[in-house]
């Protein structure tokens, strides 16, 4: 069984100059919350198009991503735990867990998760 778990590395867009811990999460809840709710478009404004996930099935880029979006019946997600920390001049990584509740093709695919996410200015998507 396929278990998509977002991992925005180097994907989420903002700018990092005086990184604000509660905008970064803000971003990453809008990706997640595009994704739940099956909606590319959203989701491709808030994830760099050079998307890679990396999960237990391999490593996804955006295409994937979006069709894995269609097999997904995420009933809810709650983000916890999320911190962030510099890691260069103008890059954070993002650490946080993740309780999801749904289906993933038909096969419940409820599950906690551990994330972490790469963000840079140098990927300003809007």
């Amino acid at each position: 069984m396929i278990y998509a778990t977002i991992a925005f590395f180097a994907a989420i867009a903002i700018s990092l100059a005086a990184p604000d811990k509660a905008a970064v999460m803000a971003k990453e809840q809008a990706a997640w919350q595009a994704f739940k709710d099956k909606n590319a478009d959203s989701f491709k404004k808030v994830v760099h198009s050079d998307f890679r996930g990396v999960y237990d099935t391999g490593i996804a880029d955006m295409r994937k991503e979006l069709d894995d979006m269609k097999k997904w019946d995420m009933k809810s997600f709650t983000i916890g735990d999320y911190n962030i920390v510099s890691v260069g001049a103008d890059t954070v990584m993002s650490t946080y867990t993740v309780v999801v509740e749904g289906t993933y093709d038909g096969k419940d695919a409820a599950r906690f998760i551990t994330e972490s996410s790469f963000l840079t200015s140098s990927f300003l998507t809007f």
